[in-house]
């Protein structure tokens, strides 16, 4: 990364330069190395407001067409941190000095100005300089300078040498004033490290949520904070203690919490059970088979015995071997066997037993189409079968009543499509299916079609 470079004898109008520099070269980064001036620097300080609008790299690519700003469609988003009191923790997140007016939840106001005095040292400018690099980072927008003279009112991040560093927020008024003291290396060491981490602590979480977590603590709404209590009250009086506390509560905590018995506060509390014991679907359909079907074959009888499964393939592999060869014990001649799915039939039946059959005919084309299932005498659907969806169950009077659109039995075939192109070898176009999708109630309204594109990895 390339650095402000910092000159011998600077005077107090090229600082204000740099700081300003610092600012508009940060707004163009999203990475940093800290400090971000230093004696051997490659970018010269600006000396006039030419030079320092030559500092920025205007972006080429342009606005996409039909691009609108979020700004554009503002609307109110709840703020998590429920605290009413905000610190330091948020001088480098949205917060007093970096605000969100259009409501995309990233900073693009800057609303504050740093004070450096006219006397600054070295470390004081270099601190100033990494500050303003941080605050261009975070904002995605900033009108203005961001120096300013000490009789600046507003927001204010002031510069002030002193023996101990340390960083003080004071409230003025409508206003928010930040110290930052120190001196040398010390000083430059610290705003460096402020600047390169602060406000995260380990990973994704920051101070903010260090502080609200405390927040809960102090209400006993924390496990932390409920542990302490717990301590306090045991100290004070011995007894049997329940806790219903935070759902969060850690084996490490329990342990602390001796012979306290510790329930999570959320739990349910068993009123009632009872135990099911559900056949497995398999006995059911053999037992079916052996009590409805098996007596009615006769010795000579062609058989075909269609059925469905909630199995895998190889299950079903083998129940269909045990039907054909209690089918032949029985004199019979198993005709047809076939055990499908249960849970996408149509799928099933397709890839297992279709496919194979339009392999061998060299199918150069396949139409998927589904059964309407009308009452008889009828061919025309009606609201009431499902042609409009119903995702209720209000006024069900009848088993049959239709709960969606008749077509969801051809979006269960998903992804057969891909299967038949793959196996077939031949090209999507050739597979047209019956299925209308939303398009089946939009051609009440105005004309409609559909597009398929099939995609990579069907993604």
């Amino acid at each position: 990364m390339e650095k402000l470079k910092l000159a011998a004898g600077m005077t107090g109008e090229q600082k204000r330069y740099a700081v300003e520099a610092a600012l508009l070269l940060g707004f163009q980064t999203e990475t940093a190395t800290f400090p971000v001036i230093t004696a051997d620097g490659e970018i010269p300080v600006p000396e006039n407001m030419e030079e320092l609008k030559a500092l920025w790299k205007k972006s080429t690519g342009g606005t996409p067409e039909e691009y609108e700003s979020a700004s554009k469609h503002t609307g109110p988003i709840f703020d998590l941190d429920f605290r009413k009191e905000k610190g330091l923790e948020t001088m480098l997140q949205k917060g007093d000095f970096l605000k969100d007016e259009n409501q995309d939840l990233l900073p693009d106001v800057l609303d504050v100005k740093i004070v450096l005095p006219e006397d600054a040292d070295d470390a004081m400018l270099v601190a100033a300089c990494n500050l303003a690099w941080r605050f261009g980072m975070e904002t995605t927008g900033y009108k203005g300078t961001i120096t300013a003279d000490a009789a600046y009112t507003g927001n204010r991040l002031v510069l002030e040498k002193a023996e101990q560093t340390e960083l003080v927020r004071e409230k003025e008024g409508e206003s928010v004033k930040v110290s930052l003291r120190g001196d040398g290396e010390e000083l430059i060491a610290f705003t460096s490290r402020l600047c390169m981490e602060f406000p995260q602590i380990n990973g994704q979480r920051s101070w903010k949520d260090l502080l609200m977590d405390m927040v809960d603590d102090f209400v006993l709404r924390g496990a932390d904070g409920q542990l302490a209590a717990l301590k306090a009250m045991q100290k004070e009086q011995t007894g049997e203690y329940e806790v219903y506390g935070s759902p969060l509560w850690n084996d490490t905590q329990k342990k602390e919490a001796g012979d306290a018995k510790v329930y999570n506060y959320k739990s349910g509390q068993k009123m009632y059970e009872k135990v099911y014991e559900l056949p497995w679907e398999v006995e059911v359909f053999e037992k079916l088979l052996e009590e409805k079907v098996y007596p009615q074959i006769g010795k000579g009888s062609k058989v075909k015995i269609t059925g469905a499964v909630s199995e895998n393939i190889k299950v079903r592999q083998k129940i269909k071997e045990k039907i054909e060869d209690r089918i032949q014990m029985l004199g019979a001649k198993p005709e047809d066997t076939s055990v499908i799915c249960a849970y996408k039939q149509g799928y099933s039946w397709i890839v297992e037993e279709m496919l194979p059959v339009m392999k061998e005919a060299q199918a150069d084309q396949v139409e998927i189409y589904f059964k309407p299932f009308l009452p008889e005498g009828q061919t025309d659907w009606l609201d009431e079968n499902g042609a409009t969806p119903s995702y209720h169950n209000l006024n069900a009077d009848t088993p049959d009543k239709w709960y969606d659109l008749p077509i969801r039995y051809l979006q269960e075939l998903y992804p057969v499509e891909d299967i038949l192109v793959k196996e077939l070898g031949i090209d999507y176009t050739v597979i047209p299916s019956g299925a209308f999708h939303d398009s089946l109630i939009m051609t009440s309204v105005f004309p409609t079609g559909m597009i398929f594109v099939p995609s990579s990895l069907a993604l």
